[in-house]
């Protein structure tokens, strides 16, 4: 059976695991990159949204459940590590599952934190009263929070609004790692020229085949998106492999019109069987 991966090239024998392509060193080299990059996204809040959670786990008390929050968050890189490529787009390929684990450590850190400094505060100024402690708490609960939903906030209008100058990029250099919002129309290859050819026709009850330009992921991969798993769309779409090949799928579509795509230019004709 051929995966799509393999389909599209992107994977080969070396591409789990240690061996002479993938090493220990590019291993180190790619977790390195990885998560360098991650802490200038992961909430807005940079390098802070780990020091806290470093903080709590050195200084502060912390509930037991939290190291094993701690744990599934470090095991996550840990077995990308043996994993070859960082591929950065759309986000390297363990910040999604990463980043629940530390959205919950962030929030244990912080209510840990302002527990902390509450009762530090309570001691350095001893003639604050008892009664005092919940003024004390919803105070830096407020100074807290709304700081760091002011600076997720501002990193979130930053993403949608691109300054006018490049030059004023949050990162430099790094290819396929989209910066503002606009970055994602057609990024990495991904556009829709051949589905908007088969609207505009008003192509229905057919089977389009897409020519094969070569090995990548984008030439079937984004109008495969277009067709449902159980072959019963409007349009299928299915990759173009040759008479005899495409003359067998045929076979369980008897009553479909036939056409033939190209995903590059959008060009659509009808199919000569």
């Amino acid at each position: 059976t051929t995966t799509p991966y393999e389909l599209g090239g992107t994977t080969t024998e070396y591409t789990l695991g240690i061996n002479e392509v993938h090493t220990v060193g590019k291993g180190f080299l790619d977790t390195f990159t990885n998560l360098s990059l991650f802490t200038m996204v992961v909430n807005d809040w940079g390098i802070f949204s780990f020091g806290i959670i470093l903080a709590a786990f050195t200084t502060l008390k912390l509930k037991k459940w939290g190291f094993l929050i701690l744990i599934s968050a470090i095991s996550i890189p840990l077995v990308h590590f043996f994993f070859d490529g960082s591929w950065i787009m759309y986000g390297p390929r363990f910040w999604y599952e990463m980043s629940l684990f530390i959205f919950i450590l962030n929030i244990l850190a912080i209510e840990s934190l302002i527990e902390t400094a509450t009762v530090k505060s309570q001691e350095l100024f001893k003639k604050v009263h008892k009664n005092d402690y919940p003024i004390i708490k919803l105070f830096l609960n407020f100074s807290i929070y709304s700081t760091l939903i002011i600076i997720s906030f501002m990193g979130l209008l930053t993403w949608f609004n691109k300054p006018k100058l490049y030059e004023d990029l949050r990162w430099k250099g790094i290819h396929f790692l989209p910066a503002y919002q606009e970055d994602l129309n057609n990024f990495n290859f991904a556009q829709n020229r051949l589905i908007l050819a088969v609207n505009d026709l008003k192509i229905s009850n057919s089977i389009v085949f897409v020519e094969n330009t070569g090995p990548n992921w984008w030439t079937y991969g984004v109008p495969l998106f277009y067709t449902s798993p159980y072959l019963d769309s409007d349009v299928i779409y299915a990759l173009d492999q040759g008479e005899e090949k495409n003359a067998e799928l045929l076979k369980y579509f008897p009553d479909r019109q036939v056409y033939i795509g190209n995903y590059d230019t959008g060009r659509v004709e009808l199919y000569q069987k």
